[in-house]
């Protein structure tokens, strides 16, 4: 190992046993790492892409440019900078997405996030969508970056009943090949499930039943006051009594629609 003089100095070795990769990094994706190695075959480790590390050699930025290099033997560039972690580091080659976050704090201790993994695995279900199905109320990206997220206060019978009704309603769009099928993964779309189911409000299986015989007349759309009304519609169709309305619905959960983005 050897010694450098400057802070951020580019520094070169062989020894691939002094780096550590850490558990809270994003997920490794074996595609990204043949491609990477393909590239430094033919142009080799580029400096300006050297990866970083801690003074223990804890790899913050770069674990997919370490794991190329290693593959193909060539010696890995990396730069000593103790001052940011995985979240702070500005030079990475792919984007930090959600399913990112969510890893990182939960392997940091962060229970909201360490329950909704546990709860997406159990479910088959991506923990970017997840996100939107167990959160206590309407959340942004931004504040999940932040931390700010808060898993459902439910009990585990109650996520359970309310997951299968979420996959019951996504399996049969999937099974119609209703486009655009990637809507039923929209946030407001886990989110109506989300409020629906909490706010007592609905018998569920009344609108599973009027959707699978509705659900040509079903007008998609991105925003979420367009497609709690078309939910509700669907809801409503055929009952005389016991109906909700668009107001009688957002009066009840002023709090939980609430929309927070930063």
């Amino acid at each position: 190992m050897e010694n450098y003089k400057n802070k951020y100095e580019i520094r070169e070795s062989s020894d691939y046993s002094i780096f550590n990769l850490k558990n809270d990094n994003r997920d490794i994706f074996k595609n990204h790492i043949e491609k990477i190695a393909n590239d430094m075959k033919n142009r080799g480790f580029a400096p300006s892409k050297s990866i970083q590390v801690d003074s223990n050699y804890n790899i913050i930025d770069g674990q997919h440019r370490f794991l190329a290099a290693k593959k193909i033997g060539i010696p890995v560039l990396y730069i000593v900078d103790d001052s940011m972690d995985f979240l702070s580091a500005n030079n990475n080659q792919r984007k930090i997405i959600t399913r990112d976050y969510v890893k990182y704090y939960a392997v940091n201790g962060n229970q909201n996030f360490v329950k909704l993994i546990e709860t997406c695995k159990k479910y088959n279900i991506d923990t970017s969508r997840g996100c939107y199905l167990y959160t206590t109320k309407m959340i942004g990206s931004k504040l999940i970056q932040k931390e700010k997220f808060k898993f459902v206060d439910l009990s585990d019978f109650e996520i359970d009943e309310m997951t299968k009704y979420y996959l019951s309603h996504f399996n049969f769009i999937k099974s119609k090949n209703i486009k655009p099928t990637q809507l039923a993964t929209n946030k407001n779309v886990l989110f109506i499930f989300n409020i629906f189911y909490r706010s007592k409000m609905f018998r569920m299986e009344d609108f599973e039943n009027n959707f699978h015989t509705q659900y040509k007349g079903f007008k998609w759309d991105n925003g979420f006051s367009f497609l709690v009304k078309e939910f509700l519609k669907v809801y409503n169709f055929h009952k005389s009594t016991y109906k909700v309305t668009y107001a009688n619905f957002m009066k009840k959960n002023p709090e939980n629609l609430k929309k927070e983005n930063t």
